[in-house]
């Protein structure tokens, strides 16, 4: 009987420059397809252990093979290549697969199609994927007058430059009451790109603009606007 994998599917990048797109089929830790860039057809073949595979890019026109690595986190697929042309230096794509949902934990689902390209303005790629922002409300009293409770805030920026935000669980309560919500499972849909060390995001409908400071790091992002919040990686 033969199985999908995880990888299966079909995968798309946004590059100002480049057209890059990518078909895959997973079955029993062997992935195969084609990987394409600029309208050269590339093979591939790679041995996948979960979310993550090696393997090889064949470029039949010029009989190059290039060794590549990629994981996939969420819906993007981190692609890296290493360009023997180029005193194998390695370069770093993301590559949306269409069609797959965010299983971020209280993710609402987007009817959004991840491959539809937003906009082609300068994305920082370090803010790419889904993070998480809780915020503490308490009653600053103690003993039996003491009460607080923690709201988890998401946000997701997509390589096409759309971003998703929502809010999450809650918990929290006092010395005889406790409250738990899973969430109201809206979500705001915006447009996203970055000038420098601002975020700049914009209404869909309208093109309303906001520019927000940020900070990032591979697992930290910090938005520094009317309160400054500190969002920790999520995927």
């Amino acid at each position: 009987m033969v199985t999908n994998g995880l990888f299966t599917g079909n995968y798309v990048a946004s590059y100002e420059n480049a057209t890059i797109s990518a078909e895959m089929t997973e079955n029993q830790n062997v992935v195969r397809g084609f990987f394409y860039m600029d309208g050269v057809k590339n093979e591939m073949i790679a041995i996948s252990d979960r979310n993550t595979m090696k393997g090889k890019l064949k470029d039949k026109s010029k009989n190059i093979h290039y060794d590549f690595s990629a994981i996939l986190k969420d819906n993007v697929l981190h692609f890296s290549i290493t360009f023997p042309e180029l005193n194998n230096q390695v370069i770093a794509l993301f590559l949306t697969k269409q069609g797959s949902l965010t299983s971020t934990e209280n993710a609402p689902i987007s009817n959004s199609k991840p491959n539809a390209s937003i906009n082609s303005k300068t994305k920082d790629r370090r803010l790419i994927g889904t993070w998480r922002h809780t915020e503490v409300l308490s009653s600053g009293g103690y003993g039996s007058n003491y009460a607080s409770l923690a709201t988890d805030y998401f946000i997701q920026f997509k390589p096409n430059g759309e971003c998703l935000s929502w809010t999450g669980s809650s918990a929290g309560g006092s010395s005889d009451v406790t409250i738990e919500s899973r969430g109201t499972g809206n979500v705001t849909k915006e447009g996203w790109y970055t000038e420098g060390k601002n975020v700049i995001f914009y209404d869909l409908n309208t093109n309303e603009e906001v520019s927000i400071p940020f900070l990032a790091d591979e697992n930290r992002f910090l938005l520094k606007g009317g309160s400054t919040k500190i969002y920790q990686r999520v995927n």
